[in-house]
């Protein structure tokens, strides 16, 4: 019989396993490949908007001239004095976050005869004031007093698509926006047009979208030359499975230099106590919920918690106890236990043993609540701890002398009758009500 009921649960533990594997596979055959949405231009991620295609690309085209990935300081990495090649600086993210210790390593390194190709929709503030500040600055004084920055942006909204092209093309790309394969509306910023108009001689236009919408141009400073574009979206691996968008990214790098490759992958980082938000967002904001789903590993783990959680109330929340008989309460038999022991003194004759005990109950209460050390013999307790007993207890010391008298007197006898033993208990019992 045990046999029996041992086989018959490793049979229903076996079926639970083979549930759960096949919901496990149910679940994954329809949940199917899951795409990441978010644009976050890393150079080693494979989502529709990260930058690992160009990255590579760059990386296997230049692979004659060195490599090199920032990612720590772009200070430390930066040659202030590069040699006879043009080296080249690219940045691709949403927003350029440089200091000005890296802000100055990154002049030095353009007005020596290098690159630097920085793709933002946001280049930061710390760049375009120190630009006007530079001693090779092309900054004139008209351009300072206007109080204008260098690289100022502004918004376009569009239906979700604009066509761009370069000065050294003659077709354009065109390029649309998608978020969970949906066109979805986007936000493509561009150059003011009196950023040119300012600097004639420092600032060339060298792409545009839309016809007049300025998001490629060319600043000279000093021997080298920073070029800015407006539009990191168009660099992202989503594009780069399109012939046509591949040639208008080519066009613009086609302005690289000989030399190697700095890519800068440092600068997408920012600390700050300050909580940099905007007032709209194009896509909204994800919940805990819509992350866990986004990632494959983590929506895999989420249906399976949530299967095991199905089956354990389907299968093993059932109860698997024998009942348990109802049994009845156990009556309290210590008054009629109290009652019997007092016929049974109540019977003898001689009470010496529950005046005894009474005694002991007494030096017992002394001992724990007073911290009186008794003598083990009767005969010890003299004047100077009947005085201490009545200090302590708050009782007279007549009334503890009485007491310990009558100790000393029935511990010498044999036989005390009911009378005596009643006298001495109700001396006992007024001692604990006066106590303290």
């Amino acid at each position: 019989m045990a046999a029996n009921k041992t086989s018959g649960k490793w049979m229903g533990l076996i079926l639970e396993i083979i549930i759960l594997i096949g919901l496990y596979f149910l679940l994954k055959w329809f949940a199917g490949p899951q795409v990441d949405w978010r644009v976050m231009y890393r150079p080693n991620g494979k989502e529709p908007y990260d930058t690992y295609v160009i990255h590579e690309l760059l990386h296997k085209v230049r692979n004659q001239q060195e490599y090199i990935q920032v990612k720590d300081s772009m200070e430390k990495t930066l040659e202030a004095d590069p040699g006879s090649a043009v080296d080249n600086y690219i940045f691709i993210g949403e927003e350029y976050f440089i200091d000005s210790a890296e802000t100055v390593a990154l002049l030095n390194f353009v007005s020596n005869g290098n690159k630097a190709f920085i793709i933002t929709d946001d280049p930061w503030d710390v760049l375009r004031d120190s630009l006007l500040r530079h001693p090779l600055s092309v900054a004139d004084s008209d351009f300072m007093e206007s109080g204008m920055h260098l690289g100022s942006l502004t918004y376009m909204s569009t239906d979700t698509t604009v066509c761009a092209y370069t000065q050294t093309s003659d077709s354009s790309a065109c390029y649309t926006f998608i978020n969970e394969w949906e066109p979805y509306m986007y936000y493509w910023r561009y150059y003011l047009d009196n950023i040119v108009s300012s600097l004639p001689d420092s600032v060339e236009v060298l792409g545009a979208f839309n016809g007049d919408y300025t998001n490629f141009i060319r600043l000279r400073l000093g021997k080298g030359e920073i070029y800015w574009h407006t539009n990191p979206i168009m660099f992202t691996n989503f594009y780069m499975k399109n012939d046509t968008l591949v040639r208008y990214v080519q066009d613009v790098f086609s302005h690289l230099g000989d030399g190697k490759i700095v890519w800068d992958d440092d600068s997408h980082k920012y600390e700050s106590d300050i909580d940099w938000t905007e007032n709209e967002d194009p896509i909204p904001r994800e919940g805990p919920l819509e992350f866990i789903l986004s990632e494959p590993s983590l929506r895999r783990a989420w249906y399976l918690l949530l299967a095991g959680v199905f089956l354990y109330l389907l299968l093993g929340a059932r109860r698997k106890q024998k009942v348990i008989p109802v049994t009845e309460n156990m009556e309290n038999t210590s008054i009629e236990y109290a009652e019997t022991i007092a016929q049974l003194f109540m019977e003898q004759e001689d009470h010496s043993r529950l005046v005894r005990l009474k005694a002991d109950l007494f030096k017992s209460y002394l001992r724990e609540r007073y911290g009186i050390i008794i003598p083990a013999k009767i005969e010890m307790w003299d004047d100077k701890l009947i005085r201490l007993i009545s200090q302590r207890s708050g009782v007279s010391v007549d009334s503890v002398n009485s007491i310990i008298e009558d100790c000393k007197y029935y511990e010498s006898i044999t036989g005390i009758d009911t009378p005596k033993l009643l006298a001495f208990h109700n001396k006992l019992e007024a001692f604990y009500y006066n106590s303290k």
